[in-house]
């Protein structure tokens, strides 16, 4: 079972993106905060993981800076969510080993097709 980390800080779309990914039998876990978020995943380092690029606590940018220095989590798949965004913001966002940048809004189709190509990589 494909174990996916979920960090936003708007509980409705968490929700649709835990329908949607549990309808396909994954193993979600969620929060709305960074700090618990980067917690949570250094503790028990799932298979992917979503990141909505600004939260309380830590943003995504802080957040991947620390996975990617990790033995175990640096090689994990991270999908950053944006609903602002700027070029600058995209090339910073893949330089620093993002897998995919997402702008919200985006179609629940689109996210699952970029976490299943994710995972192949």
């Amino acid at each position: 079972m494909v174990n996916v980390y979920i960090a936003d800080d708007d509980p409705l779309l968490i929700d649709l993106l835990r329908f949607r990914l549990e309808r396909k039998s994954y193993l979600v876990r969620s929060t709305n905060d960074g700090e618990e978020a980067l917690e949570q995943i250094l503790a028990s380092p799932p298979d992917l993981v979503i990141l909505d690029y600004q939260m309380p606590g830590r943003n995504a940018h802080e957040i991947v800076k620390v996975l990617k220095q990790d033995a175990v989590c640096r090689d994990i798949p991270i999908l950053v969510l944006a609903s602002q965004w700027s070029e600058e913001d995209v090339i910073e966002a893949l330089q620093q080993g993002i897998t995919d940048y997402v702008i919200k809004p985006f179609s629940p189709d689109e996210l699952l097709f970029r976490i299943e190509r994710a995972l192949k990589k």
